[in-house]
């Protein structure tokens, strides 16, 4: 696949638009920064993630090549941002990760949660509710 590097490339310059518009919000600063850690990487090796064999091995999943993916060799450029980190079984999912995509997970997370907890109601609305729970 010859422009699988040049795609993939393409689709980060459109992704860090996107998180540029949302920097107001610390985890999109973190997402941002693993996805500019996984940008490094991949960007300097010929636009594919560099993989760890041996990772790859004690995870137990087939060692081939794809269109996004190489094996990390002795020439690797920033090859402590590559995908390094196996999570072998019981992992439900075994597969071999980067410190990028730790940011990342951990960036959407917060965000969730951060969300799910902020408190959206009206200030009039909220002070109701905190009043009902008085009396009960």
């Amino acid at each position: 696949m010859v422009y699988g590097g040049i795609i993939q490339i393409a689709a980060y310059i459109i992704l860090f638009w996107g998180l540029w518009q949302s920097l107001e919000f610390l985890e999109i600063k973190m997402v941002g920064l693993g996805s500019l850690a996984n940008f490094v990487v991949i960007a300097t090796n010929g636009g594919k993630m560099p993989v760890s064999s041996s990772a790859v091995a004690s995870v137990g999943v087939p060692l081939t090549e794809t269109g996004t993916h190489a094996l990390l060799e002795e020439g690797t450029r920033f090859f402590w941002l590559a995908d390094i980190i196996p999570l072998p079984p019981p992992y439900l999912f075994p597969m071999v990760i980067s410190i990028g995509d730790i940011l990342i997970v951990l960036g959407v997370m917060l965000l969730i949660q951060n969300a799910m907890l902020r408190d959206t109601r009206p200030a009039g609305l909220q002070n109701d509710t905190a009043n009902w729970l008085r009396r009960v």
